[in-house]
């Protein structure tokens, strides 16, 4: 479904995008913490929240595709070198409990981590780099992920891609998440009194046609 040692696919079908330039398409706002602004969505840890994250405002996640792949330009405004952004997959919440792939890279690009939470099981890095090809360090990043289930649900191959360069690639075979919402997340640094603010623009998400 995804090209071996490639960039991201490009035969899709879009089934959910958007610029967010109209600030009722469903997002959502919330004080300083995430909303519209200035034709863009924002997300701002505080004092409170070291960690935020907004799912796609689609009721059903039934009409989410399976292969998938998201796509978001992502651009830092505020935090420190080791906060962290990205996009998450695969995302059910059960009487909050929460599973999801998460993809996040590290605002100076020294490092990027895709980390499985699999509800009471816990939760576990599946892959870490110490660099991200493709990254800039000025403006915003466009970020790609690819999930992709496979033999009937027994595996999930994920991908992440930043400006085109493929940076990660494994396949979950260890029980697997099952379909799910896709979304956008922040992370602040190891320094609680320095929040993270990123902006999000121009979001797709993908049916990944062959």
């Amino acid at each position: 479904m995804l090209r071996p040692g490639g960039g991201p696919p490009e035969n899709l079908a879009t089934v959910f995008s958007d610029d967010f330039a109209n600030d009722e398409s469903g997002w959502q706002s919330f004080g300083d913490e995430y909303g519209y602004r200035d034709g863009k969505y924002f997300m701002r840890t505080d004092n409170y929240s070291e960690t935020v994250s907004r799912w796609v405002p689609k009721d059903d996640v039934k009409t989410f595709p399976d292969p998938i792949l998201a796509t978001v330009t992502a651009t830092v405004t505020e935090g420190s070198p080791d906060a962290r952004y990205g996009l998450l997959c695969r995302a059910n919440n059960d009487r909050n409990t929460i599973y999801q792939y998460l993809f996040l890279i590290r605002n100076d690009g020294k490092g990027a981590v895709l980390r499985k939470t699999n509800g009471a099981q816990g939760s576990k890095e599946l892959a870490v780099t110490d660099s991200v090809p493709g990254f800039s360090g000025d403006g915003g990043n466009k970020l790609q992920i690819g999930c992709a289930g496979q033999d009937g649900g027994k595996r999930v191959r994920l991908r992440l891609w930043v400006n085109g360069e493929q940076v990660i690639d494994v396949t979950d075979t260890d029980q697997p998440l099952d379909n799910g919402w896709v979304g956008m997340e922040v992370q602040r640094g190891g320094n609680k009194a320095q929040q993270v603010n990123a902006q999000f623009d121009d979001f797709d998400m993908s049916k990944v046609l062959d």
